[in-house]
């Protein structure tokens, strides 16, 4: 029973040179699917934050166009008020003698 391999003759080099090389190019084929696969994470984040860049404009001209409205509505809430106050203000009509 052999405890701990002894290094290879000199000999062996050639084949020590060629599992090198082998396991240099499958470290390369690992190292062009890992760059595949973070310019493929690249483009998905450009589409997703695309994606809400417009939906965030959408949602501010939502916005707008509902302070527009509401801007509206209480101007003519105020101009009920008013009229209100002014139709109070007058006599009352069963204060007259007939």
């Amino acid at each position: 029973m052999t405890v701990i391999a002894f290094p290879t003759p000199a000999a062996d080099g050639a084949a020590r040179l060629r599992l090198a090389l082998v396991r240099l190019d499958a470290a390369m084929a690992a190292q062009r699917a890992a760059v595949a696969g973070w310019r493929d994470a690249l483009a998905r984040l450009e589409g997703a934050t695309g994606t809400l860049g417009r939906s965030l404009s959408a949602h501010q001209h939502g916005l707008a166009a509902l302070g527009a409205k509401i801007g509206q509505l209480q101007a003519a809430s105020q101009h009920l008020e008013e009229l209100a106050d002014h139709m109070l203000s007058l006599p009352d009509e069963r204060s007259f003698p007939a």
